[in-house]
């Protein structure tokens, strides 16, 4: 196996270069979401029923499903020997599932993919945008592998992007129903405790907004599909800087001392703040001010 493309990859590296960072942060966004599934993760397991989950209720499906009570307020466990240990048990699971199968494999997932493009498109000196950046590695792929690799590129890169952009409204629309669902009783009387109601608008809503700006950027020429790909990225690049900060309140001023996270993960909380602080502030800077770091 050729090693050049993975040194040139890490080699060519743009910080310093003049990097364009509407779509460095895009991309950094995109790793995966911004980490904004394992924001979600809660709501998903609540609404699975693992763990405690089952004690609180969750969103069932608007067609067969029956109508549940979501609690508004926590459901602790006791704090004795036994307890704990369960909790730690289910803790592994966590950081298992957290660590290795978000973290680590989107990691070596995204960097592999960003070998191949390189690999692929700059031996041919492409800097390619707009429609042309769905179809590229098909292209370069069907020049060596032959037609068939052209719709298989294009048909799993379509699977892929389909489920992640669903997934995504999913779990944004969870976690604006979880929010208002707990900070707000009149919502929970519009909706006759029924968070159905809620979520399905909410995701309705999503659905219909993504709608009309495909069809505006497609049919109206408002945007390139890939810049308002890069655009969406962006936008997430403030979840993080909102919810980081606010779990760390969470975890020393609303828990129980035995079910605080470790030091560890406050500083890695810390080292994500940072992280997407700088690539955030430094889109800011050059969209509004038109510096370059």
């Amino acid at each position: 196996m050729d090693a050049s493309p993975w040194r040139s990859t890490i080699s060519s590296f743009p910080l310093g270069k003049g990097v364009d960072w509407f779509i460095l942060a895009a991309a950094i966004a995109y790793i995966p979401a911004c980490f904004g599934f394992n924001m979600m993760l809660s709501s998903y397991a609540r609404d699975k029923g693992w763990s405690m989950g089952s004690k609180v209720g969750y969103i069932s499906a608007v067609i067969g499903g029956k109508k549940f009570e979501l609690l508004a307020e926590e459901v602790p466990f006791k704090l004795d020997e036994e307890d704990i240990k369960r909790w730690k048990g289910w803790l592994t699971t966590v950081r298992i599932d957290a660590w290795i199968v978000m973290s680590l494999l989107a990691f070596i997932t995204v960097f592999m993919t960003i070998v191949l493009a390189y690999g692929l498109l700059a031996p041919k000196g492409l800097t390619l945008f707009g429609f042309k950046v769905a179809s590229a590695q098909a292209e370069a792929l069907a020049a060596v592998l032959g037609p068939a690799a052209w719709f298989i590129v294009l048909f799993g890169g379509f699977w892929m992007l389909f489920g992640s952009q669903f997934g995504l409204m999913d779990a944004v629309a969870r976690v604006i129903t979880d929010n208002f669902w707990i900070a707000s009783p009149k919502v929970r009387s519009w909706c006759k405790e029924d968070p159905r109601r809620f979520y399905y608008a909410v995701l309705y809503l999503l659905f219909i907004v993504a709608l009309i700006l495909l069809i505006g950027s497609i049919g109206f020429g408002w945007m390139k599909p890939y810049g308002l790909a890069a655009l969406g990225a962006n936008l997430g690049l403030f979840a993080p800087l909102i919810a980081y900060p606010l779990q760390i309140v969470v975890d020393y001023k609303l828990m129980p001392k035995e079910q605080r996270p470790h030091p560890i993960t406050t500083v890695l909380l810390v080292i994500g703040i940072v992280w997407y602080g700088f690539f955030l502030s430094a889109l800011l800077l050059q969209t509004l001010a038109g510096i370059k770091l």
